[in-house]
């Protein structure tokens, strides 16, 4: 299933997610999308599961009004998590036949451990901690038990839960210094980027190659601020286009680097201030944003404006002239070879003759004139071919520009561009106080 749909979805606002409305252009997830995407889904909510059961505290934050999700009990959000996963499963194994030996997975042994685990904690808080690692355990089973049944259905569903999964881990809350240090360890990002560009076709269009770019912008961001230490030297003179790092060009600089294959980058040697405790919140609200887009949760063209429109436009137009520029330069200095070629053999032949001087000079100018005459009709020949050329690549050089525009509207601040509404800062600055309460065993409002 190619990934070269051209067709641009209407901007929806802000926060606003789901199936796209009637006649928005938007290209909505086909029937092979779906349970890709809710495999990789599963994996992420399977990563935050385990995170939960290590808190299954009863207590709940006593309030003067009704709180939302994040005012339950950890016991309470460890369940509706669980119910989550329950509503996906059938999702992401649509059309599956199960036989004897390859049975349906189900969260019934999980579910008997949690039940167990909540009456024991409910007549004895003592017994908190050990019924939280028998609860992980039991996480750790119907995970290993997922992951098995995936690969074995279909190997691309196995690959999208672990992706679903390893970005949940990377993006984590509450990691120390060594913690971001394993998360952004070459291997890991390596695999990770392996598999958004092996899903890329059949992930929710626009968004793995998205996701992608914007993963290796974040790599470069935390390698740059030496949050992590490029032990082996891998990115040593490495250059970054990641628009946290470098100075927002005019339209004219962009026009320019783009017409000579010269993008606007800065090598990620120089150090970048910022530090752990203001770079995993963003990091946190990134990986959301991956989830959302990965998932199908939100269209990836919702993120744009219609300045960003413009610019793919722009550099669509750019790319494509740059095809139609060079394509007859290089047939013409092929042409000029064989004629040239033909032209001085056939001459070598005349003049070698016994002809008279004035024949053989004719006969040259003659062979000349000829040359050109092929020449004209060679060009109108490589014109009309031309034509269906350029059209085939239009879409997928649009939707290579695309991919740009919105990896670089998907990622935030520090990495991403600055946020001019000033709303990011809001959010990110929540997370930690989030994270805290939660620490403390008490949920905010």
């Amino acid at each position: 299933m190619a990934d070269t749909n051209g067709a641009v979805a209407t901007a929806a606002p802000e926060g606003v997610a789901g199936a796209p409305s009637a006649g928005s252009g938007a290209t909505p997830a086909s029937t092979e999308q779906k349970p890709v995407a809710a495999a990789l889904g599963l994996g992420w909510q399977m990563s935050s599961l385990y995170r939960r059961a290590a808190n299954l505290s009863p207590k709940a934050a006593a309030q003067d009004h009704l709180g939302g999700v994040s005012s339950l009990s950890h016991q309470a959000r460890f369940q509706l998590e669980l119910d989550s996963i329950d509503f996906h499963l059938p999702k992401a194994f649509d059309g599956v036949t199960w036989t004897a030996t390859l049975t349906e997975p189900t969260t019934a042994t999980l579910r008997g451990v949690v039940t167990a685990a909540v009456t024991q904690i409910a007549q004895d808080e003592t017994q908190l901690d050990a019924q939280q690692k028998a609860v992980q355990a039991a996480v750790r089973q119907f995970h290993q038990q997922l992951l098995s049944r995936f690969s074995a259905v279909d190997p691309v569903l196995g690959k999208a839960y672990g992706l679903g999964r390893a970005l949940a881990d990377t993006c984590r809350p509450g990691q120390a210094s060594p913690d971001l240090q394993r998360s952004f360890e070459e291997h890991r990002l390596g695999q990770l980027f392996a598999w958004l560009g092996d899903l890329a076709t059949v992930l929710p269009v626009h968004s793995a190659k998205a996701v992608r770019q914007s993963l290796t912008w974040w790599r470069d961001y935390a390698y740059a601020a030496e949050l992590v230490a490029d032990d082996k030297g891998l990115l040593k003179g490495v250059s970054t286009t990641a628009p946290g790092l470098v100075p927002a060009p005019g339209l004219p600089t962009r026009l320019k680097a783009r017409a000579t294959n010269q993008p606007v980058s800065v090598s990620i040697d120089s150090t970048t201030p910022t530090t752990i405790e203001k770079f995993l919140p963003a990091l946190g609200r990134q990986g959301e944003l991956w989830r959302t887009v990965l998932t199908g949760e939100r269209q990836a063209t919702h993120v744009l404006k219609a300045d960003d429109f413009v610019e793919a436009a722009q550099n669509t137009v750019i790319s494509a002239w740059k095809i139609v520029r060079s394509l007859p330069r290089k047939l013409w200095l092929v042409a000029i070879a064989i004629v040239v070629v033909v032209v001085a053999s056939s001459a070598a032949i005349l003049w070698a003759s016994s002809a008279t001087p004035g024949a053989k000079i004719g006969g040259v100018l003659g062979f000349f004139v000829a040359g050109l005459v092929s020449l004209g009709r060679l060009a109108g020949s490589a014109g009309r071919q031309l034509r269906p050329m350029v059209a085939k690549v239009e879409a997928p050089l649009w939707d290579a520009e695309m991919d740009q525009v919105i990896a670089v509207a998907l990622t935030r601040p520090p990495v991403g561009p600055p946020d001019p509404t000033g709303w990011a800062g809001f959010v990110d600055t929540e997370i930690p106080q989030v994270v805290a309460a939660a620490a403390a065993g008490v949920g905010a409002g």
